[in-house]
C-alpha cells in the first residue's frame, strides 16, 4: 500500500501489479475539489518537479496554503524532501509562488523563468513529527514500517555515538 502522493495519486484508489496507491482524499480535510484541482494541474502541465514547482502550481490551481500544509503533513510530498524540511521551507515556497504567478493574456500562469528558486531549509528528518502528523492526517500511522525502521536505525546510531568506550 502506497500513501497518497501528489505525483501518482488519482481520485480513486489505483491498483497496479504489486501496489495499491491511496487517493489524496484519504487525507482528513483534503476534499474532492482540492484533489481534482491538483490532478487536473498535474495532467495539464506534467508531474511536479520539486517542492517549489509544486507550491507555485498548486497555488495557481486554486489550492490554499492550508491545503498544501495538509499534503506536506500527510507526507504526500515526501519525494521532494523530508517533512520537517518542507514544513520549514513553506514560507519561502509561498513567497516564490507569489512572485512567479503572473497574468498573461488574461490568464494566471506560473512563469518560473522570472526568478531563481530559493533553496530548501534543510532539516534532519523528525520521525516523531512524521508519526504525529500522519496519524492526524489519516487517523492511523500509514508509513509505520519505514518509520519504525528509521527510528531503530537512529537509536543504534545514537547509542554508538554516546558510548565513550568505543
Amino acid at each position: 500500500i502506497v500513501s497518497p502522493n501528489v505525483n501518482t495519486s488519482e481520485i480513486a484508489v489505483t491498483n497496479s501489479k504489486d501496489t495499491i496507491t491511496l487517493p489524496l482524499q484519504i487525507i482528513k480535510g483534503f476534499g474532492d475539489s482540492a484533489a481534482q484541482k491538483l490532478i487536473d494541474e498535474r495532467n495539464k502541465n506534467g508531474k511536479f518537479k520539486d517542492f517549489f514547482d509544486f507550491v507555485a502550481r498548486a497555488r495557481n490551481a486554486g489550492l490554499g496554503e492550508s491545503s498544501i500544509n495538509l499534503l506536506v503533513e500527510a507526507n504526500a510530498l515526501q519525494e521532494f524532501d523530508n517533512m520537517q524540511t518542507l514544513i520549514d521551507s513553506m514560507s519561502s515556497a509561498i513567497r516564490y509562488a507569489n512572485m512567479v504567478t503572473i497574468i498573461k493574456d488574461g490568464e494566471k500562469i506560473v512563469d518560473t523563468s522570472i526568478i531563481n528558486k530559493p533553496s530548501l531549509i534543510k532539516q534532519e528528518r523528525n520521525i516523531s513529527t512524521e508519526i504525529f502528523n500522519e496519524k492526524k492526517a489519516f487517523g492511523f500511522q500509514l508509513n509505520a514500517f519505514k518509520t519504525v525502521y528509521a527510528e531503530r536505525e537512529f537509536k543504534i546510531k545514537y547509542y554508538f555515538s554516546c558510548r565513550k568506550d568505543i
